[in-house]
């Protein structure tokens, strides 16, 4: 496609690849993002540049919690649950002069990963995988370097954790990581957090103590890097063990 690109260039002009029609795929579970998307199309602007004007932009967050663990030399990395890719973009920057990388995003939402799809059409690293909400399909054992999650476990059950936690086990390369918040109830911030939403009947977080996510992870050998206090949520960092 590049190819064609530059030949294409040369004549003074540029392809453009018809944008699929997302009203026709099902909304379900792709939560507020099908919203932003209609309302950024409507400001003609990148809807990820959009969401990053209302939320904030994810690269301090990166910086502070990801990038320590994720080299530039790093090959695979996965995304659960990236939404629209506003923090994938920035993951690939971080990631895309390894010529033999791969960025895996993984959702539930048939609208997310048709979208992101064709937002990443261009880069034949980046692989949207649709999966059960369970799962990590397709990738092999011991081949990522990186496993990412931002507003997903947050909202997951506890048995969700453990389906989870295997599968990172299974694909991460020894010395891999995986990063991924939760709200914590040992914090005060996340207390005043369950108090608040609880009147919510659209209500849809879960909470737990750090002795209970390390059991699932522990027990499964990882091993508890760090965690830290974001906002109303813990990110922790579990490592596989190098053999």
């Amino acid at each position: 496609m590049s190819l064609l690109k530059n030949i294409i260039a040369k004549f003074g002009y540029q392809l453009v690849r018809k944008q699929k029609n997302l009203e026709s795929v099902s909304k379900n579970r792709a939560e507020n993002f099908p919203q932003w998307y209609k309302e950024a199309q409507a400001l003609g602007e990148d809807v990820n540049d959009y969401i990053n004007r209302k939320v904030g932009n994810p690269h301090e967050l990166l910086q502070k919690v990801v990038f320590p663990y994720l080299p530039a030399e790093a090959s695979a990395v996965i995304e659960v649950g990236p939404g629209t890719g506003r923090f994938s973009r920035a993951i690939m920057d971080r990631i895309k002069a390894n010529p033999h990388w791969k960025l895996y995003l993984l959702d539930h939402s048939q609208w997310i990963i048709t979208f992101l799809t064709v937002y990443f059409e261009e880069y034949d690293n980046v692989y949207p995988i649709l999966n059960d909400g369970l799962h990590v399909p397709v990738i092999d054992d011991n081949s990522t370097d990186l496993i990412f999650s931002n507003g997903v476990f947050i909202e997951l059950n506890l048995s969700r954790f453990y389906t989870y936690c295997n599968d990172s086990y299974r694909v991460l390369k020894p010395g891999g990581h995986i990063i991924f918040n939760y709200i914590d109830l040992e914090f005060d911030q996340a207390w005043e957090h369950m108090k608040k939403f609880s009147e919510n009947p659209r209500f849809s977080f879960s909470y737990f103590t750090s002795n209970v996510i390390d059991k699932v992870f522990l027990e499964r050998g990882f091993r508890l890097l760090n965690q830290a206090l974001v906002g109303n949520s813990t990110y922790v960092v579990y490592q596989k063990p190098v053999v």
